[in-house]
């Protein structure tokens, strides 16, 4: 077709390197976007990953839960409860959400997905990342508590308060050396531009990188159009 066809023209302008590297970044991230719609409605579920915390990590008898809003766990057909609240949030990771037992096994969905608090964003990493378990599902419980949650707390803010006081202490034993050190300035400026040197060599890599990144996914894009 003229769509596929269009894919493999601009491959072949990406091999040839006609591109800039920030319009081969560009083609790339286009073909990516060609790529999930080729392939259908596989990405209607995968896109809701993002939307809950842990949403890629919950596992149910040794098998990864694709699609926690669904009775099928590949996603499709009728959704459970959870995926009935999810939608009744307008798809987002509300507070009365994250708080409600939308499967009814006693925990609500924030302590079974590792956001007992209900603080977690998208993009953030949800306070707990182990010990999951299906909010859909009401066999599926976990033995995680918001007790736990608030220990685990308490130590890192311990353990970061100890970290500062001892950098605070280094740094002002660093700073009594520095007196000493004034004499490697003339050295520095030959590091400076070794430093350039090689600063140059890597935005080339990158370039390069981009130019066989989006070729690759226009290739997969225009294999999976056909």
């Amino acid at each position: 077709s003229s769509f596929i066809l269009f894919l493999q023209f601009l491959q072949f302008l990406v091999g040839k390197q006609v591109f800039s590297c920030f319009s081969a970044m560009r083609v790339s991230s286009f073909a990516g976007s060609m790529l999930l719609l080729c392939m259908g409605g596989a990405d209607g579920f995968s896109s809701y990953v993002s939307h809950l915390p842990n949403g890629d990590k919950v596992v149910v008898n040794g098998q990864t839960i694709a699609a926690l809003g669904h009775v099928a766990a590949a996603g499709g057909g009728s959704r459970n409860a959870f995926g009935s609240s999810f939608e009744s949030a307008d798809e987002v990771w509300t507070t009365a959400f994250c708080q409600a037992d939308s499967d009814g096994d006693g925990a609500s969905n924030g302590l079974e997905l590792g956001d007992p608090d209900c603080t977690w964003t998208v993009g953030s990493t949800p306070k707990r990342t182990t010990d999951l378990s299906h909010p859909g599902l009401a066999s599926s419980v976990t033995t995680a508590s918001a007790s736990d949650a608030d220990s685990t707390t308490d130590s890192t803010a311990d353990s970061t308060a100890d970290s500062s006081t001892d950098s605070t202490a280094d740094s002002t034993s660093d700073g009594d050396d520095g007196d000493d050190d004034g004499d490697g300035d003339n050295d520095g400026d030959d590091d400076g531009d070794d430093q350039g040197n090689g600063a140059a060599n890597a935005a080339e890599k990158v370039c390069q990188g981009a130019h066989i990144m989006a070729a690759a996914m226009l290739s997969v894009a225009a294999l999976v159009a056909a």
